[in-house]
């Protein structure tokens, strides 16, 4: 198995602990392979920019070993992808490794491995940021995005895409490997959030609205906190709790900026990464939450919301919502802030609307995606279709 180090899954890899706050596409699957008796050893090349040695759970010490390679920068992550080819190499060879699963964008290079030791290949892709280039030559994607791009482009038997809206099946027609299968699922949803979901450690106010995300520029928590100025300028306060890891820190350092020109240090606030558990319970008692992400809205958040019927604020963009009624969430003809900000004041004060929303966010979601407990087994067996009997 190759993958990058996931978001939340720090906590597993370098402090021995069980509590996921990130990426569940990765993580459901992972703990499903853990516990699979078919499967008898995992051998986990890691890349990561952690330096801290690493720390996996007691419970996983025989069966899971992981091989971390470290980088900083992108010519590092090259360069320590080709150096480590031999090393995977004697790995596969050594441990007698049967299937080579692959996750996530950054790791095509080191999956050479795989090729020369002639292991059926299994790439994992979480959505893709490919889509505005496919109207370029295939050279030119590839000299633009040349990871991404051979994510896509290099042998493999199956490729799993995440159907996040971002279009990963246009992009695999224009430049995928065309002897792969190529599964483009859902992701999955947790049904009984509502019985799992915890209090934050600090007291929330009655009424809220949130942003569920990991703070990155392209998921533009900026756009909210600019509408919430626009709004405190009307005398209308509302609290905004942004949830999330920081994956970048110079847009966090912008982000506080905004807040503390507007002054809004008394209505905006940062929890950081918080457990699944807790991060559901904010999101479901908040009045209002958002997704304005910069290529497609139909990430893991909105489907959380959508099942936990909390009325959704969000952008059709690139056509990433076709699939979900256009009343399951409220739309925005733009990512305006001003617009942002006209429809929280709209919302804020007609409970109707939201209930609305609400009822019928919940009921779609619940018919339509399928519980995680069943996607993650769903691509397990495409994973272990290979095994030989």
């Amino acid at each position: 198995m190759i993958s990058f180090c996931p978001t939340g899954m720090e906590s597993f890899f370098f402090d021995a602990k069980q509590t996921v706050a990130g990426l569940p596409s990765f993580a459901r699957v992972f703990y499903k392979l853990l516990n699979e008796e078919r499967v008898e050893h995992i051998n986990l090349i890691l890349l990561t920019n952690e330096e801290r040695p690493i720390n996996i759970p007691q419970l996983y010490r025989n069966k899971l070993k992981v091989f971390p390679i470290r980088y900083h920068r992108f010519r590092g992550l090259i360069l320590k992808s080709i150096l480590a080819i031999p090393l995977v190499i004697f790995i596969g060879l050594k441990n007698r490794v049967n299937i080579c699963y692959i996750c996530g964008d950054a790791c095509p290079i080191i999956g050479i491995a795989g090729l020369i030791l002639k292991l059926p290949i299994i790439r994992r892709l979480y959505g893709t940021f490919l889509y505005p280039q496919l109207g370029k030559t295939k050279f030119s994607i590839f000299l633009r995005s040349p990871l991404e791009y051979l994510s896509f482009a290099l042998p493999a038997s199956d490729i799993i895409i995440t159907n996040d809206g971002s279009s990963g099946d246009l992009v695999f027609k224009k430049i995928g490997y065309e002897k792969a299968r190529l599964h483009f699922l859902y992701n999955g949803i947790e049904k009984d959030m509502e019985r799992k979901m915890k209090p934050p450690s600090f007291k929330l106010p009655p009424k809220y609205i949130s942003y569920v995300a990991r703070v990155s520029h392209w998921k533009r928590q900026h756009l909210v906190i600019e509408a919430l100025s626009i709004l405190k300028g009307k005398g209308i306060i509302v609290p905004l709790y942004i949830v999330g890891q920081n994956d970048d820190p110079p847009y966090f350092l912008k982000l506080k900026k905004i807040v503390e020109e507007k002054d809004l240090q008394e209505q905006v606030f940062f929890t950081g990464g918080l457990p699944a558990e807790v991060t559901w319970f904010i999101l479901k008692h908040s009045y209002l939450t958002f997704a304005l992400y910069e290529y497609s809205n139909l990430g893991n958040v909105t489907l959380e919301a959508l099942a936990l019927g909390v009325p959704l604020i969000t952008v059709n963009i690139n056509n990433s919502l076709k699939d979900i009624p256009k009343d399951a969430y409220y739309p925005l003809q733009s990512d305006n802030p001003t617009e942002i900000a006209e429809t929280i004041e709209k919302l804020w004060n007609s409970p109707d609307i939201c209930e609305r929303i609400s009822a019928t966010a919940k009921e779609f979601a619940f018919n339509f995606f399928r519980d995680w407990e069943e996607r993650a087994s769903l691509e397990v067996e495409i994973i272990l279709s290979h095994l030989k009997a």
